[in-house]
């Protein structure tokens, strides 16, 4: 069962395709975003896969970060040789769970983007992202549900944490 916070239920984070895969695969231990919410530091939130069908364009791009050693930060994948074998074994077409809760995750804190990022060229783009710590991943499931921008709120019993009871 999920930790309560001032909300009841779980605290759920949206996230493209394939980027919610890579995190309930315990490949992306960093999410970026321009804000962050300190209330949910240390805390379990939920990884919800958006609705929104994966491109070519998407794949094609997380590929050149991964391949790219200036650029491997960007994608929030530690094991860059991990990551390029699951885009692999997950190709453009391959059935990716959308419109549920894929895994849930503790949210260990957050850091400025801009220090994860190596000197030039890319430090620059980091100054307004917030790099959030996702630690602890477990596969999770979810009813199918219509994701949200920014922290939204799952009833308790419709997140199911795979090895829990």
């Amino acid at each position: 069962m999920a930790e309560m916070h001032t909300h009841s239920g779980w605290p759920v984070l949206t996230v493209w395709q394939p980027y919610a895969g890579l995190i309930a695969a315990g490949l992306k231990r960093w999410e970026f975003r321009s804000w962050v919410v300190t209330s949910l530091w240390g805390h379990r939130i939920a990884i919800h896969a958006a609705q929104r069908e994966p491109t070519y364009a998407d794949y094609g791009q997380l590929g050149a970060r991964l391949g790219t050693v200036g650029r491997r930060w960007m994608t929030g994948c530690p094991d860059h040789r991990a990551a390029q074998e699951w885009l692999l074994a997950h190709p453009v077409g391959h059935a990716l769970p959308m419109g549920r809760v894929v895994a849930t995750a503790r949210l260990a804190g957050a850091v400025p983007g801009v220090s994860l990022a190596p000197e030039e060229p890319w430090r620059p783009l980091t100054w307004m992202t917030w790099a959030w710590d996702l630690r602890d991943v477990r596969p999770a499931t979810s009813p199918p549900v219509r994701g949200r921008q920014r922290i939204w709120w799952l009833d308790p019993q419709d997140v199911a944490e795979e090895g829990t009871p």
